[in-house]
Protein backbone atom coordinates (compact mmCIF):
# COMPACT_ATOMS: atom_id res chain seq x y z
CA UNK A 1 0.00 0.00 0.00
CA UNK A 2 1.46 3.60 -0.98
CA UNK A 3 1.81 5.99 1.73
CA UNK A 4 -0.80 8.01 1.77
CA UNK A 5 0.29 10.75 4.35
CA UNK A 6 3.36 12.85 3.23
CA UNK A 7 4.20 15.50 5.37
CA UNK A 8 5.73 17.56 1.89
CA UNK A 9 2.58 17.58 0.39
CA UNK A 10 1.12 20.87 -0.09
CA UNK A 11 -2.24 21.51 1.37
CA UNK A 12 -5.34 23.14 0.53
CA UNK A 13 -5.56 27.02 0.86
CA UNK A 14 -2.02 26.80 1.32
CA UNK A 15 -1.94 25.89 4.80
CA UNK A 16 1.20 24.07 6.67
CA UNK A 17 0.10 20.91 8.86
CA UNK A 18 0.94 23.39 11.94
CA UNK A 19 -1.00 25.89 10.78
CA UNK A 20 -4.42 23.49 10.71
CA UNK A 21 -6.30 22.24 13.50
CA UNK A 22 -5.95 18.64 14.27
CA UNK A 23 -9.80 17.98 12.60
CA UNK A 24 -8.84 20.24 9.57
CA UNK A 25 -5.54 18.24 9.44
CA UNK A 26 -7.19 14.95 9.64
CA UNK A 27 -10.15 15.73 7.10
CA UNK A 28 -7.91 16.97 4.56
CA UNK A 29 -6.11 13.17 4.80
CA UNK A 30 -9.61 11.61 4.78
CA UNK A 31 -10.81 13.44 1.49
CA UNK A 32 -7.61 12.68 -0.03
CA UNK A 33 -8.28 9.11 0.81
CA UNK A 34 -11.79 8.99 -0.56
CA UNK A 35 -10.56 10.43 -3.42
CA UNK A 36 -7.60 8.15 -4.01
CA UNK A 37 -8.45 5.11 -6.68
CA UNK A 38 -7.64 2.32 -3.83
CA UNK A 39 -10.77 3.28 -2.52
CA UNK A 40 -12.94 3.80 -4.42
CA UNK A 41 -12.33 0.16 -6.19
CA UNK A 42 -12.43 -0.96 -2.49
CA UNK A 43 -15.31 -3.21 -0.74
CA UNK A 44 -17.70 -1.39 1.83
CA UNK A 45 -15.71 -3.32 5.02
CA UNK A 46 -12.41 -2.26 3.65
CA UNK A 47 -13.39 0.68 3.63
CA UNK A 48 -14.41 1.22 7.10
CA UNK A 49 -11.23 -0.40 7.96
CA UNK A 50 -8.97 2.01 5.91
CA UNK A 51 -11.25 5.05 6.65
CA UNK A 52 -10.37 3.81 10.70
CA UNK A 53 -6.66 3.05 10.20
CA UNK A 54 -6.06 6.61 8.60
CA UNK A 55 -7.51 8.77 10.84
CA UNK A 56 -5.70 7.17 13.27
CA UNK A 57 -2.84 7.61 11.08
CA UNK A 58 -3.69 11.32 10.47
CA UNK A 59 -3.98 12.15 14.43
CA UNK A 60 -0.41 11.05 15.07
CA UNK A 61 1.11 12.37 11.67
CA UNK A 62 -0.64 15.75 12.67
CA UNK A 63 0.48 15.23 16.25
CA UNK A 64 4.48 14.62 15.09
CA UNK A 65 4.56 17.57 12.56
CA UNK A 66 3.24 19.87 14.90
CA UNK A 67 5.72 19.17 17.71
CA UNK A 68 8.37 19.57 15.09
CA UNK A 69 6.92 22.71 14.15
CA UNK A 70 7.09 23.76 17.43
CA UNK A 71 10.46 22.73 18.47
CA UNK A 72 11.88 24.40 14.77
CA UNK A 73 10.07 27.90 16.57
CA UNK A 74 6.89 28.06 14.20
CA UNK A 75 4.31 30.28 15.82
CA UNK A 76 1.79 27.51 16.98
CA UNK A 77 -1.69 28.54 17.92
CA UNK A 78 -1.90 27.27 21.75
CA UNK A 79 -4.53 24.52 21.36
CA UNK A 80 -1.92 22.75 18.54
CA UNK A 81 1.00 22.57 20.91
CA UNK A 82 2.33 19.48 22.06
CA UNK A 83 1.08 18.89 26.36
CA UNK A 84 4.84 19.12 27.42
CA UNK A 85 4.74 22.66 25.96
CA UNK A 86 1.29 23.92 27.98
CA UNK A 87 0.71 23.91 31.40
CA UNK A 88 -1.80 21.37 33.00
CA UNK A 89 -4.35 24.59 33.54
CA UNK A 90 -3.69 25.58 30.17
CA UNK A 91 -4.67 21.90 28.90
CA UNK A 92 -7.32 21.60 31.23
CA UNK A 93 -8.49 25.09 29.64
CA UNK A 94 -8.27 23.48 25.60
CA UNK A 95 -9.66 20.29 26.73
CA UNK A 96 -12.74 21.53 28.88
CA UNK A 97 -13.16 25.42 28.02
CA UNK A 98 -12.76 25.89 31.90
CA UNK A 99 -9.84 28.44 31.89
CA UNK A 100 -10.26 28.88 35.77
CA UNK A 101 -10.11 25.33 36.66
CA UNK A 102 -7.25 24.32 38.66
CA UNK A 103 -5.36 20.93 37.80
CA UNK A 104 -6.70 18.29 40.32
CA UNK A 105 -3.38 16.35 41.99
CA UNK A 106 -3.86 13.29 39.52
CA UNK A 107 -4.15 15.87 36.35
CA UNK A 108 -1.03 17.25 37.59
CA UNK A 109 0.76 14.18 38.28
CA UNK A 110 0.00 12.87 34.60
CA UNK A 111 1.49 16.25 33.64
CA UNK A 112 4.34 15.94 35.16
CA UNK A 113 5.21 12.65 33.56
CA UNK A 114 4.54 13.76 30.33
CA UNK A 115 6.82 16.98 30.76
CA UNK A 116 9.54 14.71 32.36
CA UNK A 117 9.57 12.27 29.43
CA UNK A 118 9.86 15.41 27.08
CA UNK A 119 12.97 16.60 29.27
CA UNK A 120 14.65 13.48 29.19
CA UNK A 121 14.39 13.43 25.86
CA UNK A 122 15.90 16.86 25.40
CA UNK A 123 12.58 18.91 24.29
CA UNK A 124 12.26 22.37 24.54
CA UNK A 125 10.04 23.01 26.96
CA UNK A 126 9.27 26.50 28.22
CA UNK A 127 10.28 27.35 31.23
CA UNK A 128 6.81 28.40 32.94
CA UNK A 129 5.76 24.73 32.21
CA UNK A 130 8.74 23.17 34.68
CA UNK A 131 8.20 26.09 37.00
CA UNK A 132 4.22 24.72 36.89
CA UNK A 133 5.84 21.41 37.55
CA UNK A 134 7.86 21.69 40.20
CA UNK A 135 5.06 24.36 41.96
CA UNK A 136 2.72 21.84 41.69
CA UNK A 137 5.08 18.67 43.32
CA UNK A 138 5.60 21.18 46.42
CA UNK A 139 1.76 21.11 47.13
Amino acid sequence: MSNLFTPEKETEQGKEPWQMTREEFVDKRIEELRDSKMYGNSPQSYKQRLLKESTTKAKKEWYSLTEKAYIDGKPLPLESRPDWALTAKEIIAIRDGLPDETPTREEMKEHSVVVRSALSEGKPVPELVIIGITEGERE
